[in-house]
């Protein structure tokens, strides 16, 4: 894709929150023994992809065509909200997105696509990278790395056990947030992250 043609325009999307599969305690905040309804298919690996999630910041882009949205998460409006090029805000996340494009070896589709950006401007750096660069929650080598040795159970302490104890692909060096399950035939997303489990706390 040629970024010199690419067109951006301003729009608002709804925010698509993705849950952990296992049911959380609000009150504490962490994940309970006890699968959501629904979301079993998190556990299948012929139905599931389970991804590194890596810790940056959300950015969906939406390809039409030549032309490129960018949208960063917006916390407080609780959706995504179109990036800006002359808005320093945005600086960062749109190099991000551009660097990623820009190489990518195969041309995206019409459609949209979630990812984090990361690198050398982004939340310190943690993946120490020497680039701001953008991951799409997709298996292939521009997309986040899928974990392979997962636990074949959908029990909850062996996840637990596995997730407190994951290491980052993108930087062994470094300890994972967590991962993101991706459905192999619809593309939803589920996520667990290292601080919905506690080895201290106990579900009553």
């Amino acid at each position: 894709m040629n970024r010199d043609n690419i067109e951006l325009i301003t729009k608002y999307q709804e925010f698509e929150k993705m849950f952990p599969p296992f049911i959380r305690d609000m009150d504490k905040g962490l994940c309970i023994p006890e699968i959501a309804v629904g979301w079993e298919w998190c556990f299948d690996p012929s139905e599931a992809i389970v991804l590194e999630k890596i810790d940056g910041t959300n950015v969906k882009i939406v390809v039409d065509g030549l032309r490129l949205e960018i949208y960063a998460r917006n916390q407080k409006h609780k959706g995504y909200v179109k990036t800006e090029l002359n808005d320093p805000q945005y600086k960062y996340i749109n190099e991000a997105v551009i660097n990623r494009v820009s190489k990518r070896s195969k041309k995206f589709k019409d459609g949209e696509y979630y990812g984090e950006a990361i690198g050398l401007n982004i939340q310190g750096n943690k993946y120490g990278l020497d680039k701001n660069l953008w991951f799409t929650f997709e298996p292939h080598k521009d997309g986040v790395s899928a974990y392979k040795d997962y636990p074949t159970t959908d029990g909850f302490d062996s996840w637990k056990e596995w997730i407190l104890n994951l290491r980052s692909i993108l930087n062994p060096s470094v300890e994972a947030e967590g991962v993101v399950f991706l459905n192999r035939h619809n593309g939803k997303m589920a996520k667990l992250r290292k601080d919905m489990f506690s080895t201290e706390y106990k579900h009553r």
